[in-house]
């Protein structure tokens, strides 16, 4: 039976694995590119121009019509591959420093049930390369019922309600006091741009913080009340913040700030380190 250290020492091989480096560089950069593709449809709808509200599914579909989609597809199958390793290697590794206390343990939690998201993300990117339709059911709504028909299920999507909850307000105070991450270090032509760079990155980081904070309220709803219909995933999320008053303007604001964060993460892509030495 394999044990916690034989898992630990597994993610530690991993993460100081150039290739899986690599992979995760480019799932940084999948990433900045669904919530550029987010926050332009985003912002079309909100401008009146056409565009609609989407979650990284729909980003995905969409990058799968674009010119040369099946060779984007696969290059956002490799990256999300890299995106998972990593994701678990955070969450195993403590690589960010989170360390043992609760709301350490918690942001690990988070960082784990992403690299699950991440996970159903490239499911749903390979499905699409083979041409197979989108599996049934996969919103957030109906994972949400089919979790809480398990044994603890309501504790289960409680607890990750929670940890998302951390984690975006985690998000969120970071943008705010303009702490990006410890390992994102700018140089040659980013250092010399940070006065625009940094400002940016935390509006993107605040802007999606928010929302994800928002999401994990709207699941511990759920969990309290038994009722899964309250769970709302991203596109859920801008087509409430759409539908309230001044709605067009709350919505163009998250996804100006959404385009914001991709740029954060295509610098992450390029300028992370990536150290599972811990």
């Amino acid at each position: 039976m394999i044990g916690s250290r034989e898992v630990k020492n597994a993610a530690a091989q991993a993460g100081n694995d150039d290739r899986v480096r690599l992979l995760a560089r480019l799932g940084y950069a999948a990433k900045g590119t669904f919530y550029a593709v987010i926050g332009v449809l985003a912002l079309q709808l909100a401008a009146g121009t056409g565009g609609e509200t989407t979650d990284t599914r729909g980003a995905i579909q969409h990058i799968g019509q674009a010119p040369f989609g099946k060779l984007l597809l696969v290059l956002v199958a490799a990256g999300l591959v890299g995106l998972v390793l990593w994701r678990f290697i955070q969450a195993i590794q403590d690589v960010d420093g989170h360390g043992r206390t609760g709301e350490g343990i918690i942001k690990r939690v988070a960082l784990g049930i992403s690299g699950m998201i991440y996970a159903g993300l490239l499911a749903a990117t390979l499905r699409l390369l083979m041409g197979r339709p989108s599996a049934g059911g996969s919103g957030t709504q109906a994972w949400t019922a089919r979790v809480m028909e398990a044994p603890l299920g309501r504790a289960a999507v409680a607890t990750a309600g929670i940890a998302l909850m951390v984690w975006g307000l985690t998000e969120a105070f970071r943008g705010v006091k303009g702490k990006l991450s410890k390992q994102l270090h700018l140089d040659g032509a980013a250092a010399r741009q940070a006065k625009w760079i940094r400002p940016v990155s935390r509006f993107g980081l605040v802007s999606r913080g928010l929302v994800f904070t928002l999401m994990g309220g709207f699941l511990i709803q759920a969990a309290v009340r038994f009722d899964p219909s309250r769970a709302k995933g991203l596109g859920e999320i801008l087509g409430t913040l759409a539908s309230r008053p001044m709605g067009s303007v709350l919505l163009g604001v998250v996804a100006l700030g959404f385009i914001a964060y991709a740029l954060y993460a295509f610098l992450e892509a390029r300028y992370r380190t990536f150290d599972a030495s811990r």
